[in-house]
């Protein structure tokens, strides 16, 4: 009776020492996951599940010394980890999808993305969802794991876009003058930089009339507006010039 009481005992200390074990890992983790550039979500997902399994370990030992046959425990941990995985597979690919996308940064709170088949400012950055709002104010959860799977385009990242419009003059147009004039239209438009510097270039050129493409890099801020607005610049600028548009082909605009 005298050994199984002290046998407990030692199982009880072996459990506290692994409480106490772990409280001091966690803590040492946190500090030295710190001091690295992992994300916050990431290093907080790290730290709180290193004490759960030093305690773990502790009982499972603690176990073993009063003597529990831990054959058959280990077989349904096994089972109930196999169980348990299997039920939240979606939810572990989405844990493990959000801590690439926290760790290897693509994008940024308050960047414009295109991800996941949706398009707007990021609102969320989560281990299982990023938020996202649209231009029509909606907000867009999306699986983590549905964005790691395809392209993710930012068009926040490098501070500046080009607005590209492409459309069709006449065959008979006069390229030279029709060149200077939509040049000229856009050093007028002080949102338009001159470094990178504007293009006028042509792009395709048959019997049914000449295609052009119009480039102008702006900087963020202004990328909205200024596109919107450049459209009715450029007509502006060829009617002035007296050059006529196709009537056969649309005027499109690229983000």
């Amino acid at each position: 009776m005298g050994s199984i009481l002290w046998l407990l005992i030692y199982a009880l200390l072996i459990i506290g020492a692994g409480y106490v074990v772990g409280s001091w890992l966690g803590g040492l983790t946190r500090i030295t996951l710190e001091r690295g550039r992992l994300d916050p979500a990431v290093r907080h997902l790290v730290v709180s599940l290193v004490k759960p399994l030093v305690v773990i370990l502790a009982f499972v030992a603690a176990l073993n010394v009063i003597g529990v046959d831990l054959t058959g425990v280990i077989a349904v941990l096994g089972a109930a980890t196999l169980a348990v995985g299997f039920a939240l597979r979606d939810s572990l690919a989405n844990v493990a999808a959000g801590a690439l996308l926290l760790t290897l940064r693509p994008f940024s709170g308050g960047d414009l993305v295109e991800a996941g088949g949706s398009f707007g400012t990021v609102t969320e950055l989560g281990l299982f969802t990023t938020g996202l709002k649209t231009a029509q104010g909606v907000h867009v959860y999306l699986p983590n794991s549905i964005i790691i799977k395809g392209p993710i385009q930012n068009y926040s990242r490098n501070g500046l876009r080009r607005a590209d419009v492409r459309f069709r003059v006449a065959s008979n147009a006069d390229l030279g003058k029709a060149k200077k004039a939509l040049l000229d239209a856009l050093a007028s438009d002080e949102r338009i930089l001159k470094d990178p510097e504007p293009l006028v270039l042509v792009s395709e050129l048959d019997e049914r009339g000449i295609d052009l493409l119009v480039g102008a890099w702006f900087k963020n801020e202004d990328f909205g507006q200024g596109r919107s607005e450049l459209v009715a610049s450029i007509r502006n600028a060829l009617k002035t010039a007296r050059i006529q548009l196709a009537t056969d082909a649309p005027v499109v605009v690229t983000q």
